[in-house]
């Protein structure tokens, strides 16, 4: 560890990205053909809708760091709450949302291993909240042109090395896929280190579906909402599957490749049903935490918050089981706030 260097213990690689959310109504919706619950990818004439947002929006916008890998590692540096204990790398430009984005991430104690690429800027993700909708609309920008040989870097693989626990969404396929497979394989031949990754979508299974399938043998943590296990475990050709529960046990039994400090545990996360976790074919559910209606502003970002508060419970114990209290609680404090947005300090549980 080089000097001043600060040890890393989770290592996230993902898509950057600035999080520009705003509360807006049907008329903004209905203007851009957009639905009040949804997630698209700007191109055409929807790219017009972050210059309208801009103006029309700019004294009631919130910025914030984005993208689900980097809401994750922020969410389980706020639960650490040791500076420099987590880290991320991905891809900015040097404009001012990537250095927006740099800044906050720092500013929360993230160390950042950005790689700078400048013929995109920034990537971005609009969240229009409807009451207690969001319409997501992403335009991936520079997070698009990582290249996985940044991750040969000196630096890079200081911080690699150093981790002892990574993570990584699903969504990070969709630019990186070889980035990806390089760190799980990489990791899975230290038996210390647990690589963990998030389905992260429906769309993901069925898109990336021969690599997640690729990837499986190396991940120690798989995290995935219901929808999500139906899809993978569908395409992944199990048709006599009659419960999530089964499934989750299926996906538990994967072949291993490298070394691996624990049985793989899988996480199915069901909104206001119990989240399943399995681990050596043992399956227990665990109720979220309860939430009046009148304290519920935002479920942006609760499974990215989910699955942060996990991990930094795991670091923290080392016990996986009860890592999923830390991960309802995490998210319980999320869908307080608009965005992915964490309170100053941390409310002790049960407040």
């Amino acid at each position: 560890m080089s000097e001043g260097l600060m040890a890393v213990q989770l290592l996230g690689f993902g898509s950057p990205l600035l999080d520009i959310v705003i509360d807006g109504d049907q008329e903004l919706l209905d203007r851009f053909g957009l639905k009040a619950d949804s997630c698209v990818h700007a191109s055409g004439d929807l790219l017009s809708i972050f210059d309208h947002v801009a103006v029309t929006y700019q004294d009631t916008i919130h910025y914030t760091p984005g993208g689900a890998t980097l809401n994750t590692i922020r969410v389980a540096q706020w639960c650490l709450d040791i500076p420099g204990s987590t880290a991320v790398i991905g891809c900015l430009s040097n404009d001012e949302f990537g250095k927006t984005v740099a800044a906050e991430m720092e500013k929360a104690g993230v160390k950042c291993f950005f790689q700078i690429k400048n013929e995109r800027p920034t990537g971005t993700c609009l969240a229009i909240c409807t009451e207690n909708n969001r319409s997501l609309v992403t335009h991936g920008g520079a997070a698009e042109l990582f290249s996985h040989d940044y991750l040969d870097q000196a630096q890079t693989q200081e911080v690699i090395q150093e981790a002892k626990y990574y993570y990584c969404s699903g969504f990070t396929l969709i630019h990186c896929p070889d980035g990806v497979h390089r760190l799980a394989v990489q990791t899975s031949k230290a038996k210390e280190k647990v690589f963990s990754l998030n389905l992260a979508s429906v769309n993901i299974c069925k898109k990336y579906a021969n690599h997640l399938q690729s990837l499986m043998p190396f991940i120690d943590v798989l995290f995935g909402n219901g929808e999500e296990v139906d899809e993978f475990i569908q395409i992944c050709g199990f048709k006599q599957v009659h419960s999530r529960a089964e499934a989750a046990i299926l996906l538990s039994k994967w072949e291993v490749s490298g070394e691996h400090r624990m049985p793989r545990v899988v996480v199915v996360t069901q909104g206001e049903k119990p989240a399943l976790f399995v681990q050596a074919g043992c399956v227990q559910e665990f109720p979220p935490m309860s939430i009046s209606p009148d304290q519920l502003v935002d479920t942006n970002g609760a499974g990215d918050a989910f699955v942060g508060g996990f991990l930094a419970s795991l670091i923290e114990d080392g016990e996986p089981i009860r890592a999923v209290a830390s991960g309802h609680f995490a998210a319980n404090a999320v869908i307080k706030e608009r965005g992915c947005t964490l309170p100053t300090k941390i409310p002790k549980p049960g407040a």
